[in-house]
């Protein structure tokens, strides 16, 4: 994506949440899960992204490809397709 295309896509500045992470609790609540995480992506794997769906298609998740898992840029811009993706994977429930 060109940074003209990135400024097209973004017209507004990110606004802050008044929400907090309790970032160890987290990480123990995921570590079942850590087998499910895969690569942000196909692109810049020198970068340590990784991502875990929690919905998706069919609620699997060992999907290859899962678009849920990649940067919109590399699998479709067009984020109406990303519609159907509704079933709620274990993580989530």
């Amino acid at each position: 994506m060109s940074e003209q295309q990135y400024l097209e896509m973004h017209t507004a500045a990110l606004i802050p949440l008044d929400m907090c992470a309790d970032i160890k609790l987290f990480s123990e609540c995921m570590r079942e899960y850590q087998h499910a995480f895969r690569a942000w992506g196909v692109k810049h794997l020198e970068h340590r992204r990784y991502g875990l769906p929690l919905v998706n298609a069919n609620g699997r998740l060992h999907n290859n490809p899962e678009p849920v898992c990649y940067p919109l840029d590399q699998w479709n811009v067009d984020p109406v397709s990303y519609t159907h993706l509704t079933l709620p994977t274990t993580p989530y429930v």
